[in-house]
């Protein structure tokens, strides 16, 4: 039993995140993740789009400390992809709404709004990333016609990557490679800096 507890230990302090000051937080940075779930025969997408207010630089902090969150639900449906957006493959239009129950930053309190989520191969995205992000197991660049410094833009922003992950087990399947259907979780690939 106690060698059991050792192992454990030890597990656990390898994948120790770079230590963080204690004490109250506020938000400095911002940070975006998203879990969606394609049907592709119903043509839609659903899922959640979660903002994270942080203390704590992400570029320096494994676990930076968190501030409040904002928790969106996406419903939306499949429509031809635009002219703009280069290489994507599939689109999706639809809205964002706050989900109030799961959300705790006290001043998110923004209406319904629009909200498009594209995808393209993983090949499209520029270098060095794709490289990388292929590597680790990411199929899929997302671009949305939305983002944290510029609001809504006519113009696609290449915002995430997809990974293949089934974050719903009750509700479908992991994403695919060569195709849209299933579900994903999309990385970030950027953070900001609040003012």
């Amino acid at each position: 039993m106690r060698r059991f507890v050792l192992l454990l230990l030890v597990a656990s302090l390898a994948g120790c995140p770079t230590p963080v000051p204690e004490g109250p937080v506020e938000s400095n940075f911002l940070r975006l993740q998203g879990f969606v779930s394609v049907d592709a025969d119903a043509g839609s997408l659903e899922g959640f789009l979660r903002w994270i207010y942080v203390a704590d630089d992400p570029g320096e902090f494994d676990e930076p400390r968190t501030d409040c969150e904002v928790w969106e639900y996406v419903d939306l449906a499949a429509v031809e992809p635009d002219d703009s957006c280069s290489g994507c493959t599939d689109q999706f239009d639809g809205t964002a709404t706050i989900e109030a129950g799961d959300t705790t930053c006290d001043d998110a309190d923004w209406p319904e709004r629009a909200f498009t989520i594209a995808f393209a191969a993983i090949g499209s995205m520029d270098e060095p990333d794709r490289t990388e992000l292929a590597a680790e197991g990411y199929t899929h660049a997302v671009s949305t016609r939305w983002s944290p410094e510029i609001g809504d833009s006519q113009g696609f922003q290449d915002l995430f990557a997809a990974e293949p992950d089934q974050w719903a087990p009750d509700a479908g399947e992991a994403g695919e490679v060569d195709s849209v259907d299933g579900q994903y979780h999309l990385l970030c690939r950027y953070f900001w800096e609040l003012d």
